[in-house]
């Protein structure tokens, strides 16, 4: 799935775009870059917890503010690649957990969050 200068505006109840592979056969890819993700309960999350399921989200040059979650992943087959996006004003702005693979490619403006990153975010920088 690709999202492309798109605007996701919620009520804080759900996630704006929330990826989960749940079954073991699963594989779930997105790219989403030039978007807006504000004012939900998770600005953009990627889910994995089934066996052998993969979820990969790429997202780049995106505004994500006013969630709960920022951008997150969490479960051992979901992988985020963030790169040149503005996360802010969020509760968490960039999260990871339960053996989900967070990267970043170290351009990232993460200010403002009441706690800009938990979890391991893996900085692999630019090529």
């Amino acid at each position: 799935m690709d999202v492309i200068n798109s605007t996701f505006d919620g009520t804080g109840a759900c996630a704006q775009i929330y990826l989960d592979a749940s079954v073991s056969t699963a594989t779930v890819r997105s790219t989403i870059r030039g978007s807006r993700f504000t004012n939900g309960y998770g600005g953009v999350g990627a889910e994995s917890f089934a066996a052998g399921a993969v979820v990969n989200v790429s997202i780049s040059n995106s505004e994500v503010a006013r969630n709960n979650m920022g951008i997150y992943t969490t479960g051992s087959g979901a992988k985020v690649l963030a790169s040149g996006n503005t996360v802010s004003h969020n509760a968490t702005g960039m999260y990871q957990a339960s053996s989900g693979v967070f990267e970043t490619a170290g351009n990232n403006a993460v200010r403002n969050n009441g706690t800009n990153s938990s979890g391991t975010i893996t900085n692999v920088g630019a090529m």
